[in-house]
């Protein structure tokens, strides 16, 4: 029996992950993300989960949109859904609220990069900084 290497698992997971995404489109899902195991065997985890989006285009059945806006009450953020569309400068660079993630404590902050496209984490400090401004 021969194992599986990790180039492999890298190799089969984004042929599977290219070949899967137009079929939860299709049925109006979106993919989270995917966890692979290599070994023995060769695992793949596909989560997703339905697409929600509303007028500003934001993904209302992400969950960490979802948090996002929970969060964003306990903040006193006036309206978080504007801050998902509304560039915010951080180092010179423009970014859009993209979630929050309960399960990073120091970086719990998810931004998305207009230049890019790349969601950056951010420290929780950084939202108290612009609603003290």
């Amino acid at each position: 029996m021969t194992n599986v290497s990790a180039d492999t698992c890298r190799k089969v997971t984004a042929e599977i992950r290219a070949a899967v995404e137009p079929i939860l489109e299709a049925h109006g899902l979106t993919m989270d993300k995917t966890s692979a195991k290599y070994g023995d065997l060769y695992a793949l985890t596909i989560k997703a989960h339905g697409q929600s989006v509303n007028a500003d285009g934001i993904d209302e059945g992400d969950p960490q949109v979802q948090d996002w806006f929970t969060m964003a009450r306990i903040h006193g953020v006036p309206d978080p859904a504007e801050w998902m569309t509304t560039p915010r400068k951080i180092r010179g660079r423009e970014y859009v609220v993209a979630g929050w993630s309960y399960r990073s404590r120091k970086y719990p902050l998810l931004m998305r990069d207009l230049s890019d496209g790349q969601v950056y984490k951010f420290q929780e400090s950084v939202l108290e900084q612009f609603l003290n401004v």
